[in-house]
């Protein structure tokens, strides 16, 4: 598959501004996409909150793994958006949290387990398959449960091959951000739509902009963000942005 950069037009005034970032992004619709308008709800919240402090943005596209790694390695100033890990945490600056998303399994209804917690249920999930896309935010007590043997995650190139997985029962569920599930819900026909069904929310993960460590003006460019997206939030701009994602 061939991928691209996509540079985001803003008015002729704001390229004037000496100041640019780039930042390296994927496909996560309804997030974000090359497809979408102003390439996503998420995309254009970035670049909005970068647009209120004169900074320009040039997004690319590329699939996950190599847009953390891209910027990682200061080949870009920033990526997004992504959950926070300790070992993350060694690699890049974090925005604020730009917004959070529960955390769910599905499954088919003829599965005969319905997880509530993680934490009191985990008896239910041993021995289970668990497909999770690549790139996608795993709670520690679901890792902790892999590392005791007692789950196996299995890995799929996004949430709808995830999701044909679970259809063709090559795994028993989907652990998956909710809006990202139900995104790829929707596109399946009414009666395999019916075959499955949602777990309780599992918990809860915040998302954020990284920036490269590697890049000496990191500290600024997630300092001039944050400020960007303050003046967004106090009047209201983020709502706006995000309504159309129905985040609980």
């Amino acid at each position: 598959m061939r991928w691209w950069c996509l540079l985001l037009c803003f008015p002729v005034a704001l390229w004037a501004a000496e100041r640019e970032v780039n930042v390296a992004i994927g496909e996560w619709s309804p997030f974000m996409g090359s497809g979408l308008p102003g390439y996503g709800p998420v995309a254009q919240l970035v670049a909005e909150a970068f647009a209120e402090v004169d900074v320009a943005v040039a997004y690319g596209f590329y699939p996950w793994k190599r847009s953390l790694l891209l910027t990682k390695q200061g080949r870009w100033h920033a990526t997004a958006v992504w959950g926070k890990t300790p070992q993350r945490e060694q690699d890049f600056h974090y925005s604020q949290a730009l917004f959070s998303d529960q955390l769910i399994l599905i499954s088919r209804q003829s599965w005969p387990v319905q997880v509530h917690s993680l934490s009191q249920d985990f008896e239910l999930l041993c021995h289970k398959r668990i497909a999770v896309a690549l790139g996608s935010e795993v709670l520690q007590e679901l890792r902790q449960l892999e590392g005791r043997g007692c789950v196996q995650l299995v890995s799929a190139a996004d949430e709808a091959s995830a999701l044909e997985m679970l259809l063709k029962q090559r795994v028993d569920a989907l652990y998956v951000n909710r809006r990202a599930g139900r995104q790829v819900l929707a596109e399946l026909p009414a009666e395999q739509r019916q075959e499955l069904r949602e777990s309780d929310v599992l918990g809860y993960w915040h998302y954020y902009v990284l920036f490269s460590r590697q890049q000496p003006q990191a500290e600024q460019l997630r300092d001039l963000f944050d400020q960007g997206f303050t003046a967004l939030q106090a009047r209201g701009r983020v709502q706006e942005l995000l309504a159309p994602l129905h985040l609980e």
